[in-house]
Protein backbone atom coordinates (compact mmCIF):
# COMPACT_ATOMS: atom_id res chain seq x y z
CA UNK A 1 0.00 0.00 0.00
CA UNK A 2 2.94 2.33 0.67
CA UNK A 3 3.97 1.89 -2.94
CA UNK A 4 0.60 3.27 -4.06
CA UNK A 5 1.06 6.53 -2.16
CA UNK A 6 3.98 8.80 -2.65
CA UNK A 7 6.16 9.55 0.38
CA UNK A 8 4.68 12.98 1.06
CA UNK A 9 1.14 11.64 0.95
CA UNK A 10 1.98 9.06 3.67
CA UNK A 11 3.12 11.88 5.95
CA UNK A 12 -0.10 13.77 5.28
CA UNK A 13 -2.15 10.73 6.26
CA UNK A 14 -0.04 10.13 9.37
CA UNK A 15 -0.46 13.79 10.41
CA UNK A 16 -4.23 13.56 9.85
CA UNK A 17 -4.46 10.40 11.99
CA UNK A 18 -2.39 12.03 14.75
CA UNK A 19 -4.55 15.16 14.76
CA UNK A 20 -7.71 13.04 14.84
CA UNK A 21 -6.36 11.07 17.83
CA UNK A 22 -5.42 14.23 19.70
CA UNK A 23 -8.81 15.80 18.98
CA UNK A 24 -10.57 12.62 20.11
CA UNK A 25 -8.58 12.54 23.37
CA UNK A 26 -9.40 16.20 23.97
CA UNK A 27 -13.09 15.52 23.46
CA UNK A 28 -12.99 12.65 25.97
CA UNK A 29 -11.37 14.92 28.57
CA UNK A 30 -13.78 17.75 27.77
CA UNK A 31 -16.44 15.92 29.76
CA UNK A 32 -14.52 16.72 32.95
CA UNK A 33 -15.96 20.14 33.69
CA UNK A 34 -13.70 22.65 35.40
CA UNK A 35 -14.60 23.18 39.02
CA UNK A 36 -15.24 26.70 40.20
CA UNK A 37 -13.48 27.39 43.47
CA UNK A 38 -15.25 29.37 46.18
CA UNK A 39 -14.17 32.98 46.60
CA UNK A 40 -13.92 34.46 50.05
CA UNK A 41 -14.96 38.10 50.01
CA UNK A 42 -12.39 40.69 51.01
CA UNK A 43 -13.01 41.71 54.62
CA UNK A 44 -14.58 45.11 55.12
CA UNK A 45 -11.81 47.03 56.88
CA UNK A 46 -11.46 50.77 56.67
CA UNK A 47 -8.20 52.68 56.90
CA UNK A 48 -6.96 53.21 60.45
CA UNK A 49 -8.88 50.25 61.87
CA UNK A 50 -6.59 47.76 63.61
CA UNK A 51 -7.34 44.06 63.17
CA UNK A 52 -8.63 42.54 66.39
CA UNK A 53 -9.28 38.86 65.61
CA UNK A 54 -6.94 35.94 66.26
CA UNK A 55 -6.23 35.36 62.56
CA UNK A 56 -4.89 38.83 61.81
CA UNK A 57 -3.19 37.96 58.52
CA UNK A 58 -6.52 37.19 56.82
CA UNK A 59 -7.71 40.76 57.46
CA UNK A 60 -5.02 42.38 55.33
CA UNK A 61 -5.27 43.12 51.62
CA UNK A 62 -1.75 41.76 51.27
CA UNK A 63 1.49 41.14 53.05
CA UNK A 64 4.87 39.52 53.10
CA UNK A 65 8.48 40.44 53.68
CA UNK A 66 9.88 43.87 52.78
CA UNK A 67 12.52 43.60 50.05
CA UNK A 68 13.11 47.32 49.46
CA UNK A 69 12.00 50.74 50.69
CA UNK A 70 12.63 53.90 48.68
CA UNK A 71 11.42 56.17 45.89
CA UNK A 72 10.79 55.55 42.21
CA UNK A 73 12.01 57.68 39.27
CA UNK A 74 9.16 60.18 39.76
CA UNK A 75 9.92 60.55 43.48
CA UNK A 76 6.93 58.56 44.73
CA UNK A 77 7.42 56.49 47.87
CA UNK A 78 7.55 52.78 47.11
CA UNK A 79 7.95 49.54 48.97
CA UNK A 80 8.75 46.17 47.44
CA UNK A 81 6.97 43.42 49.37
CA UNK A 82 7.49 39.79 48.31
CA UNK A 83 9.01 41.03 45.05
CA UNK A 84 5.91 43.11 44.22
CA UNK A 85 6.20 46.88 43.82
CA UNK A 86 3.72 48.75 46.00
CA UNK A 87 3.16 52.50 46.07
CA UNK A 88 2.61 54.23 49.39
CA UNK A 89 -0.26 56.67 49.80
CA UNK A 90 0.69 60.28 50.67
CA UNK A 91 -0.36 59.61 54.27
CA UNK A 92 0.51 56.14 55.59
CA UNK A 93 -0.26 54.92 59.10
CA UNK A 94 2.22 52.51 60.70
CA UNK A 95 0.99 50.03 63.32
CA UNK A 96 2.00 47.02 65.35
CA UNK A 97 -0.27 43.97 65.15
CA UNK A 98 -2.04 45.03 68.36
CA UNK A 99 -2.85 48.48 66.92
CA UNK A 100 -0.12 50.57 68.57
CA UNK A 101 1.25 53.39 66.41
CA UNK A 102 4.84 52.79 65.27
CA UNK A 103 7.57 54.81 63.62
CA UNK A 104 8.43 54.24 59.97
CA UNK A 105 11.97 53.38 61.08
CA UNK A 106 10.68 50.02 62.40
CA UNK A 107 9.73 48.96 58.85
CA UNK A 108 12.99 47.91 57.23
CA UNK A 109 14.18 45.30 54.76
CA UNK A 110 13.43 41.78 55.94
CA UNK A 111 10.52 42.71 58.22
CA UNK A 112 7.22 40.88 57.78
CA UNK A 113 4.27 43.19 57.21
CA UNK A 114 0.58 43.22 56.38
CA UNK A 115 -1.05 46.13 54.60
CA UNK A 116 -4.33 47.74 53.62
CA UNK A 117 -4.74 49.60 50.33
CA UNK A 118 -7.04 52.33 49.04
CA UNK A 119 -8.94 52.35 45.74
CA UNK A 120 -5.79 53.43 43.90
CA UNK A 121 -4.03 50.28 45.27
CA UNK A 122 -1.71 52.48 47.36
CA UNK A 123 -0.76 51.26 50.83
CA UNK A 124 -2.56 53.33 53.45
CA UNK A 125 -1.95 51.23 56.57
CA UNK A 126 1.12 49.11 57.27
CA UNK A 127 1.24 46.58 60.11
CA UNK A 128 4.48 45.12 61.48
CA UNK A 129 3.95 41.38 62.03
CA UNK A 130 6.28 40.61 64.89
CA UNK A 131 6.41 37.15 66.31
Amino acid sequence: MIQIFKKYEVWKIAALITLTAVFGAAMVNAGDAAKILPIKPVPNIVSGEAPTTENKKSLFHGGGFINRVGKDEQGKNIMVINDLLKYLAPSVHYYSTNGDILSISRFGVGKEVGYLVNQKKEITDLYLLEK
